[in-house]
């Protein structure tokens, strides 16, 4: 593959990705994506739901028996929406939209609602109840197989919840200690996966306020129109640096990432089968006392300044080779791939904090010497360990190279057009209260669930022989 200059990468024109006034709405205004917006936005793959973001929630009930207030699906829809409406006012991009035109980079647009009713009507149409004795997963399959089989090309909403609970109706008493899932479903256009959980936590928070208030509450007011102003900065503009003042230096970075890239493409990886599958998603949790240990494994072996991600990235790596179990691997051979960043390192303090839309950039992480780290889970567990600490110093020195570099996320949003149309899968490493999980977001790739599963769990085990 050839390698684009810098020349042929599109320059970072702020005044072309700024908001503006809407040119089909007079109350609207719009933005173009730019970045991972345009991976993520792509207008085929964005109508299939091929990059939709997905969170599971479990809610617990803990409701007195002398409370007044029945617990029911309906009432938790009611209160979800209210608070909705409060999360909307403070962060208009949960209501935002997608459009195209002869661009391939997505138009993404806010309109405000024209009165409270509306306003309420929107937060209806984005919380939905199901009384089933299914899981969150489960239904999380079922919305993604009947997406495929209807063949709808409708974009995903910004942002929806589906609210869950083994109950015969939603009027039906939740008992006390039952757990009600949520399940949050989101289009990656408008937000990452670092904004989608800040989003999700305030929403949260917000509706501790209305549970124990009765039904039929009143509707909180809001001035529309007003919370335009609470919509996040166009990244360009929120950046630490001026990207109208770069020059040869931040072409030249440009141009040793893309170059750096390459590699990527010719990189070994897993055979799926012919066919378009559905996106879905694998993932497997680490208790918080093996997370532990393995974070303690891994600053007692290699030093503190080694984290679990570096680990993850070694480990699915040694796990493909063990999949593969290639016999023509040569002495040179090396492994290249492509990582998600999260990019608000690069902005300015004040707005990194609370920068809802989407801020990510990429590393590109090269391991080297392939033959010395092929090992299996039969090995010894020091072969193990010796190949995960060898794989980790190369993930970390490549990370290094790439962190420390002041024009980044910069970078990311230049050269991400260029990655495009070769992404198709990713693998997630989330904490929650010490506990790890790790996940694989497989697209539009055709694996069955076993091997899915299978991979993942080879992943794990690994991680695992790090423990202390």
């Amino acid at each position: 593959m050839t390698v684009p200059s810098a020349t042929e990468l599109p320059a970072l024109a702020p005044k072309a990705h700024g908001w503006e006034k809407s040119k089909t709405n007079d109350h609207g205004i719009q933005r173009r994506s730019i970045g991972a917006e345009a991976i993520v936005g792509l207008e085929a793959q964005n109508r299939r739901g091929q990059y939709d973001l997905y969170m599971v929630a479990t809610l617990e009930t803990l409701v007195p028996t002398t409370s007044a207030t029945t617990l029911t699906l309906s009432y938790l829809k009611e209160k979800f929406e209210l608070a909705l409406l409060v999360a909307r006012f403070q962060h208009p991009e949960c209501a935002a939209t997608v459009s195209w035109d002869e661009q391939v980079s997505a138009i993404i647009s806010y309109q405000p609602p024209e009165d409270d009713e509306a306003a309420l009507a929107w937060a209806e149409d984005c919380v939905h109840v199901q009384p089933t004795a299914k899981s969150a997963y489960d239904i999380w399959g079922e919305l993604e197989a009947e997406r495929s089989a209807n063949n709808v090309i409708i974009p995903s909403k910004s942002f929806e919840v589906f609210l869950l609970a083994n109950v015969p109706d939603p009027n039906a008493c939740i008992s006390a200690g039952a757990a009600v899932e949520v399940l949050i479903h989101t289009n990656h256009l408008f937000w990452d996966g670092i904004s989608c959980r800040m989003f999700v936590g305030n929403l949260f928070r917000i509706l501790s306020d209305f549970i124990g208030l009765p039904l039929r509450q009143t509707v909180p007011k809001f001035k529309w129109g007003q919370e335009v102003k609470n919509l996040s900065p166009p990244i360009l503009d929120s950046l630490s640096i001026n990207v109208e003042t770069l020059g040869t230096e931040f072409d030249n970075k440009c141009k040793e990432y893309t170059s750096a890239l390459v590699g990527n493409y010719s990189s070994r990886g897993l055979p799926f089968t012919p066919g378009l599958g559905l996106p879905r998603c694998e993932l497997l949790t680490l208790s918080a006392e093996n997370s532990k240990a393995i974070i303690k494994g891994i600053k007692t072996r290699l030093g503190p300044e080694f984290t679990i991600t570096h680990l993850t990235q070694a480990a699915i790596l040694l796990a493909l080779l063990d999949a593969l179990k290639p016999t023509d691997l040569a002495d040179d051979e090396a492994f290249v791939t492509p990582t998600s960043v999260d990019g608000r390192r690069w902005m300015r303090p004040e707005l990194a904090g609370s920068f809802y839309s989407m801020c990510q950039t990429a590393a590109v992480v090269r391991v080297e010497n392939l033959k010395s780290i092929h090992v299996s889970h039969e090995d010894a567990t020091e072969t193990q360990v010796t190949a995960l600490a060898r794989a980790c110093r190369d993930v970390k020195t490549s990370y290094d190279r790439w962190l420390k570099n002041p024009y980044q996320q910069a970078l990311g949003l230049r050269v991400h057009n260029f990655e495009a149309r070769y992404l198709q899968a990713a693998i997630r490493l989330d904490s929650w209260k010490d506990a790890s999980t790790v996940s694989i977001i497989y697209n539009e790739a055709n694996y069955t669930k076993a091997e899915v599963q299978l991979f993942l769990k080879s992943i794990t085990d690994f991680m695992l022989a790090f423990m202390a």
